[in-house]
C-alpha cells in the first residue's frame, strides 16, 4: 500500500509541474440562426454582402433573396456538401431540402408570373446558356484561358484529368441538349445571339421586363447571365459581343446589380466542377 502511495505521490509532483492549461477555442461559436433560420447554400462567394457569387445560378437565387427574402441566411460551401452535387440548395427550417431544380417553384410562389416568362426563360437557359458553355468548355482557346486565370488551379495529376475530362464532359451534356451529335459553333452562337435580340425586343423601353415594378426572377436570372458573359476573360468572345449589342439589357443588369446592393465580385477564381 505504501508503494502505490508513494506512486501517487510522485505522480502528483509530476504533474504539478506541468499545470494544465485552458486555451480558448479557436473556431468560431456555431450560428445558432442556421438552425432557426432556413439557409441557402452557395457556390464561389466570399461572404461579403456586396459581392457576387461567380457562379451563375447561385448568384441569380442569391440576387433574388437580397431583394425579396433576406431572411434567409446566404452561406458559401463547397459544391460537394450539397446532396446532389449541384448549386446552390435551400435548408428550411424543418430541414427540408430543396434542390437546385425545385427553387423556382419553392421560391417564386406566383403561378402566373412563372407561366408569364416561361418561353423567355427557355431563352437564357436554353441557346444562350448552351452558347456560354461552348464558349467555356468546348473553345480550346476560351478553355485555356480559363483554366489559366479563372478556374482554381488543381495540382497534378488533377489538373490533367480535369483538362481531358471536363470538355468531353460539356460535350455529351450539349448534344443531348441541342439534341445534335455534331456541335457547330456558328449555329450555337446565331442562336445565343437570336436569343438576346428576342429578350431585347421584350425589354424595349420599359425599365423591367413585362413592365413590372420591380425585378421578376427573369430580370434577375439575365442579370445573372450578363455578370459571368461580361467577366469571364474569353478571348473569343463572340457571345460577349451578341450581348453588349443590346444596349437596353445593359442597362437592366446594371440596375438589377445596383438595387441588390452589390459593389464587387465575389473572387477571381472558381472550382470549375
Amino acid at each position: 500500500m505504501s508503494f502505490l502511495a508513494n506512486l501517487s505521490s510522485f505522480y502528483r509532483s509530476i504533474f504539478k509541474k506541468f499545470p494544465l492549461i485552458t486555451f480558448q477555442n479557436p473556431y468560431p461559436a456555431v450560428n445558432e440562426e442556421l438552425n432557426t433560420k432556413p439557409v441557402l447554400y452557395v457556390s464561389n462567394w466570399n461572404g461579403d454582402p456586396t459581392s457576387e457569387s461567380m457562379h451563375l445560378e447561385s448568384l441569380q437565387w442569391q440576387t433574388w433573396i437580397k431583394l425579396y427574402d433576406p431572411e434567409i441566411i446566404l452561406l458559401s460551401v463547397s459544391d460537394h456538401a450539397s446532396p446532389d452535387q449541384n448549386m446552390p440548395f435551400l435548408q428550411v427550417v424543418s430541414h427540408k431540402v430543396v434542390l437546385k431544380n425545385s427553387l423556382l417553384l419553392h421560391l417564386v410562389n406566383d403561378e402566373q408570373i412563372l407561366q408569364t416568362i416561361a418561353p423567355w426563360m427557355s431563352l437564357l437557359t436554353g441557346p444562350i446558356h448552351i452558347a456560354l458553355e461552348y464558349s467555356m468548355y468546348l473553345d480550346e482557346t476560351n478553355f485555356k484561358e480559363l483554366q489559366n486565370h479563372w478556374f482554381t488551379k488543381a495540382t497534378w495529376p488533377l489538373n490533367i484529368v480535369r483538362s481531358l475530362s471536363k470538355p468531353l464532359e460539356k460535350r455529351k451534356q450539349l448534344r443531348i441538349l441541342t439534341e445534335e451529335k455534331n456541335l457547330d459553333a456558328d449555329t450555337i452562337f446565331e442562336d445565343a445571339a437570336r436569343a438576346f435580340s428576342s429578350l431585347s425586343s421584350l425589354l424595349g423601353n420599359l425599365t423591367y421586363f413585362f413592365d413590372k415594378d420591380s425585378p421578376s426572377i427573369l430580370d434577375i436570372s439575365l442579370f445573372s447571365h450578363a455578370e459571368l458573359i461580361l467577366h469571364l476573360p474569353l478571348k473569343n468572345d463572340q457571345l460577349r459581343l451578341s450581348l453588349t449589342s443590346n444596349k437596353n439589357l445593359l442597362e437592366l443588369a446594371n440596375r438589377v446589380r445596383t438595387l441588390a446592393g452589390y459593389s464587387s465580385y465575389g473572387s477571381v477564381l472558381f472550382d470549375d466542377d
